[in-house]
């Protein structure tokens, strides 16, 4: 381990961090700085598949530099690092788990070093800069024997892999650079097994595209269908854009996967082998949410995850529940399906939206009728004090305004004091939306709503609880 006194692992007292350099490439340009070899990309993971067994790591490496005549980060992410990785890499496994291991059976992830954080702080009067750098790769063994053996011994002696990395490593820089390698970040990922990993993306696949053989033979294997992936520990460079989205950021299972598509088998494959029906990802959606809403078979997903037990009321991280993504979609038949199983049409997101709101928002008619069918509150507000007509409003949709007038929702109700109390016709002129004022004219709306306040007298009161009372108010409404 590091001394704990800021030396690393090479040097043995304060001064020998800034030795004399000596040779050629002493405090050399790091964009000059050339590496005896490039090192090896791993394959496509289209070509992974007869090697599923080979070892996988994620190095996150610490260094330090005193001063700012070089830039500590572009010597992280210079070809000569990834060759003195590669190097160094093969050096500490070679001497721990008696195997000999070539640095070209090091295969790099990804095109570049990914820089993670960069500071430089003062200390006293000196300045420093400090780096952190992620190094993904493969390992490429002779037999899944040997790649157990390299597994097991890395994990085992997990403090001894650092120290003789960061040594090595430091030694590829010694008459370069006064660079100190600290330490490894989540050294337990240095050296992992990759079957794990890529058997749970390839689930996660299989149910994005209804595979139900390999769904079928990936759980037969043991891979788990409640695994989540951690940036921490995932090779996240083998992944596309949209793909390290899903399973990575959001960390989704492959339930959610199957339930976003409408994959109604990969999902009765996925539930038979007990896969967690209302997990949640870092968002909060979860598969009956995602299924409220899907291109295909939006009902039978429906019905399917509900009896296995979904909650119908689960919210998102931001409080929409699947029924706010079914009336958003416009899938009348879940929506139906969901209110029959005690979805609860009132439930508002964080920001104050009900159902109501969201099939409005998203100019589903169908969705509104079927919300009326089942006496949701048309003149229900949102945060704010908007009714779905003013929603419709700020749409600028006369069809929907249309609509909501027929099913009797008041076109005159006011909207709270975020919005002056506007009518939805005064809210229309204010904002301009001109189809919206057209209809609601042609409506008989009202551009205002005047009160008047009349006095009780001395002797009618109302109760207000806890035995005290109030003069009682009588209000008159006129409206312009």
């Amino acid at each position: 381990m590091p001394k704990g006194d800021g030396l690393g692992f090479v040097s043995k007292d304060f001064a020998d961090l800034f030795r004399d350099l000596n040779g050629d490439l002493a405090n050399k340009d790091p964009i000059e700085l050339k590496p005896p070899y490039r090192v090896h990309r791993a394959p496509s993971r289209a070509e992974d598949v007869s090697v599923r067994f080979y070892p996988m790591g994620i190095l996150v490496i610490k260094i330090r530099m005193a001063g700012d005549r070089l830039s500590i980060d572009e010597i992280a992410r210079g070809e000569y690092m990834k060759w003195a990785i590669v190097e160094s890499l093969a050096e500490a496994l070679t001497k721990l788990v008696k195997v000999k291991v070539k640095p070209d059976s090091v295969l790099f992830c990804a095109d570049e070093i990914e820089i993670l954080d960069v500071q430089m702080p003062y200390m006293g009067d000196r300045l420093w800069q400090f780096c952190e750098f992620r190094f993904e790769y493969n390992l490429r063994t002779n037999s899944e024997e040997e790649a157990e053996k390299v597994v097991r011994t890395a994990f085992d002696r997990m403090v001894d892999f650092e120290a003789e990395f960061c040594k090595a490593l430091e030694m590829k820089f010694r008459e370069i650079y006064h660079l100190t390698v600290l330490h490894l970040i989540n050294k337990r990922y240095g050296v992992t097994d990759g079957r794990p990993i890529w058997d749970q993306l390839a689930l996660f696949e299989a149910a994005t595209e209804n595979d139900t053989a390999t769904i079928i033979k990936l759980v037969d294997q043991g891979a788990d269908v409640n695994a989540t992936q951690k940036a921490a520990q995932f090779p996240s460079k083998r992944l596309d854009e949209e793909r390290h989205f899903s399973v990575v950021a959001l960390g989704r299972t492959p339930l959610l996967a199957a339930a976003e598509e409408g994959h109604l088998e990969a999902l009765r494959l996925l539930l038979a082998a007990k896969a967690d029906v209302n997990f949640r990802d870092t968002s909060g959606f979860h598969a009956l949410y995602l299924g409220a809403g899907a291109p295909a078979n939006a009902e039978e997903v429906v019905n399917l995850l509900l009896s296995h037990n979904a909650d119908v009321n689960l919210a998102n991280n931001i409080g929409y529940t699947p029924l706010h993504n079914a009336c958003g979609c416009g899938e009348a038949a879940s929506i139906r399906t969901l209110l029959q199983a005690r979805g609860d049409l009132n439930l508002k997101s964080k920001t104050g939206a009900a159902p109501v709101h969201v099939a409005v928002i998203n100019d589903q008619p169908s969705s509104v009728q079927v919300l009326r069918e089942f006496n949701a509150n048309l003149d229900m507000p949102a945060f704010g004090g908007n009714t779905p007509v003013h929603e419709a409003v700020m749409q600028n949709n006369p069809d929907i305004i249309q609509q909501l007038f027929d099913l009797k929702a008041d076109i005159n109700v006011e909207s709270g004091p975020d919005h002056g109390f506007a009518t939805p016709l005064r809210m229309a002129i204010d904002r301009k939306k001109k189809k919206a004022m057209k209809k609601l004219q042609e409506l008989s709306a009202v551009e205002h709503v005047d009160h008047e306040y009349e006095d009780s007298s001395e002797d009618e009161y109302e109760p207000i609880g806890a035995g005290e009372y109030r003069p009682r108010l009588r209000v008159k409404g006129r409206q312009t």
